[in-house]
């Protein structure tokens, strides 16, 4: 719809008729013929009016297909840009964009703001007239050059070709008589305007037919204010947050990632800022905290099964210096195997539409920057990133092979592909993987066992990490084109920047970049449970397996000591030939148990 807008009022209004005898001077510039104009609009009172503001109908017509609709329409004549409201009920369509000179942006039905900063001809064309350039000194930049008058139904028009820095080339036909832009021509398009009212002083067309191709738009204006005021075209960001006048926060942050938090004045707790989630709070967590939970559960998409949610709000979420207030959570119950090893504070989707977030895993801190404030990282590569609902995605290869992945710094388990892509590319076969074991769990519960690999290139964007391990799922596809969920082993290898209000990831070789990935060389895969690791997976011929280990074993104590909370266990990635002593429950029964270390994978 944005083609349908009116051209900029101070385009096309006139005051009053010059006299006839004016009416026909030739004038030899195309700046004399813009001072005319300028001066049939008022002259300098126009500098006391920022925006203008309009309501209106419209009527679509593409390829014999009808529709009506309203639309409030908002023109900043300072800086160019606009917002506009469009519904179409017959067509059940309703859309709030606008364009800025930061990017064009879009209202989704979250009320989650998008921007594409790439500005576009058409974008840039709208930015300038909007902010009627050529009557601005040296013509904003343009090339406008005087073409021949040409007559049209009786009437003589001067024509100026204008060429605005960066746009594509309209020619405006204005009116000899009257002094008023009657016309607009591009390339795809041409807009007529007609039926001037007076608004507030000036003239000013109530209607535009704007026709291109095989669609004609027409719309009428029914009613307009002029402003001094210019906020109605601000980029609508989310506002319910407070931090410090700088627009920024760093707190500390385990691998950049794992943060204290206030919830309410309670705290601190840890939380995890997940890509790959929504504001998630465990249902144990949500009644410690005594929340109220809205009665309605709905499903919730989650690795390892589906799994029903509740939502709550948090009056107050703290940050170190930052605030946000009336927050969005999701309340959900674990499955019963994985309850304890999920977090119970996940940051995810809504306070990644919210702030640029710098995660830095060598510094250990995580920065919070203002989303109004955040301009493109001069640093690294960047990444584009496309949303699919909640998901975060972005193209990339494995081992030269087109892929797109969910961005998931929740997964700190593996990188893992899924059943079709790994299919479609006899990753398989072509990677020579023999070791196939347990893959990890999600709120949902177990994933399905996979291939346990190495790659030799992974790439996100022009970004490229080496001999990643991975895990190829051997469970049902997922569908929807995505080749796996790309996590911690690939992300953590650069310091990140997540603007995903503009679309972007930016990625900067931090010192664990292109470090070949050490699997576990005892040849096992563990997970949290009962305060020891719970053994899921030996592998053939492996040292665990020469061991006696088995899985469902508990091991309680490593070297004498309990073992870590986590998934990796550094004791086993000490360089081949280390002796790791275990403490293994196995049934009723306890062991002590002597593994060697040696490379796996």
């Amino acid at each position: 719809m944005r083609s349908a807008v009116l051209l900029p009022i101070l385009l096309v209004v006139s005051l009053a008729h010059a006299p006839s005898m004016h009416a026909q001077t030739q004038f030899t510039s195309a700046r004399q013929i813009l001072q005319q104009v300028r001066l049939a609009t008022g002259g300098d009172a126009w500098n006391h009016i920022a925006e203008c503001v309009s309501d209106g109908t419209f009527q679509v017509d593409v390829q014999g297909q009808e529709h009506s609709g309203t639309i409030h329409y908002a023109e900043n004549l300072r800086t160019g840009a606009n917002a506009l409201i469009v519904d179409m009920a017959s067509a059940h369509f309703h859309r709030t964009s606008g364009d800025h000179p930061d990017g064009s942006w879009s209202l989704d039905n979250s009320g989650d703001v998008q921007v594409d900063p790439s500005h576009p001809n058409w974008q840039t064309d709208d930015i300038y007239f909007t902010r009627i350039g050529f009557l601005r000194t040296n013509f904003a930049g343009a090339k406008i050059t005087l073409l021949t008058p040409q007559s049209d139904g009786g009437v003589l028009f001067d024509r100026l070709r204008v060429q605005p820095a960066g746009g594509t080339a309209s020619t405006l036909w204005i009116n000899r008589q009257t002094h008023r832009i009657e016309r607009r021509e591009s390339r795809d398009s041409t807009r007529v305007y007609y039926d001037y009212r007076r608004v507030q002083g000036v003239l000013i067309p109530s209607a535009e037919r704007n026709t291109g191709g095989q669609r004609q738009i027409i719309v009428w204006t029914s009613r307009r204010l002029l402003t001094r005021s210019d906020h109605a075209t601000d980029i609508p960001f989310h506002h319910d947050y407070s931090m410090p006048a700088s627009g920024a926060v760093t707190v500390p942050a385990g691998n950049g990632l794992i943060f204290a938090v206030a919830i309410n004045g309670k705290g601190p707790f840890q939380a995890l800022l997940d890509t790959g989630s929504d504001n998630l709070l465990t249902d144990s967590f949500a009644r410690r905290l005594g929340l109220h939970l809205n009665s309605d559960a709905k499903p919730f998409g989650a690795g390892g099964g589906s799994i029903t949610a509740r939502t709550t709000s948090i009056d107050t979420l703290r940050i170190g210096g930052l605030t946000l207030r009336h927050q969005l959570f999701y309340v959900i119950h674990p499955a019963e195997d994985i309850a304890a090893e999920v977090p119970m504070v996940v940051l995810g989707y809504e306070t990644l539409r919210r702030f640029a977030i710098g995660i830095d895993p060598d510094r250990n801190q995580i920065t919070f920057t203002d989303g109004a404030k955040f301009h493109d990282s001069s640093r690294g590569v960047r990444v584009p990133l496309t949303l699919a609902g909640h998901g975060i995605l972005a193209d990339g290869a494995v081992n030269g092979a087109p892929a797109r992945f969910v961005l998931d710094t929740g997964n700190e388990f593996a990188f893992e592909l899924d059943s079709d892509y790994v299919q479609q590319n006899h990753l398989v076969e072509s990677t020579h993987a023999h070791y196939r074991g347990y893959a990890g769990s999600s709120y949902g519960g177990a994933s399905p066992e996979a291939w346990i690999t190495r790659l030799d290139t992974v790439n996100l964007g022009d970004a490229t990490a080496h001999h990643v391990v991975a895990d190829l799922s051997t469970g049902d596809a997922t569908g929807g084109g995505i080749a796996g969920n790309l996590g911690q082993s690939v992300l953590l290898q650069f310091t990140s920047t997540w603007d995903v209000i503009r679309g972007a990831l930016y990625l900067e070789k931090n010192s664990r970049w292109d470090r070949p990935e050490v699997f576990n060389r005892a040849g096992l895969i563990t997970e949290p449970d009962n305060g020891g690791q719970r053994i899921r997976t030996v592998f053939p011929d492996s040292p665990g397996a020469s061991a006696g280990l088995v899985p469902g074993d508990l091991i309680v104590k490593i070297d004498g000591a309990a073992p870590p909370d986590d998934l990796i266990i550094p004791a086993f990635l000490q360089p081949p030939g280390t002796v790791v002593h275990l403490t293994v429950q196995h049934g009723n029964q306890t062991r002590e148990v002597a593994v060697t270390l040696r490379e796996i994978l």
